[in-house]
């Protein structure tokens, strides 16, 4: 099942501008299994759904995201986004796992 994921995001990778995404992360979200690429360049969180059908692009804010490069879920589904520093110290940053 994870393969097929994998083959599904492939085929979404190649349709898209390669110059706006260039992914650093990946995580699947372990309730809804989304699948959610972080890309350092472009400051992009986009998110495709276990079909392989894309549900968000979500443009990152540079001031708070300053070098986006990995990303992770825990088991109850808090999403944690890891910064490289840029010029200061990284970070790595928790959202809070809500079901709406």
């Amino acid at each position: 099942h994870e393969e097929n994921m994998i083959a599904k995001f492939l085929r979404f990778y190649s349709k898209t501008n390669k110059n706006s995404l260039e992914p650093s992360g990946l995580a699947i979200q372990p309730f809804t299994r989304d699948i959610y690429i972080i890309s350092t360049v472009g400051k992009l969180l986009v998110v495709v759904d276990s079909d392989g059908k894309l549900k968000n692009v979500i443009k990152l804010s540079p001031a708070v995201f300053k070098q986006p490069e990995g990303i992770a879920f825990d088991s109850a589904g808090n999403l944690f986004i890891s910064n490289e520093g840029r010029k200061g110290k990284g970070n790595i940053l928790k959202f809070a796992y809500s079901q709406n």
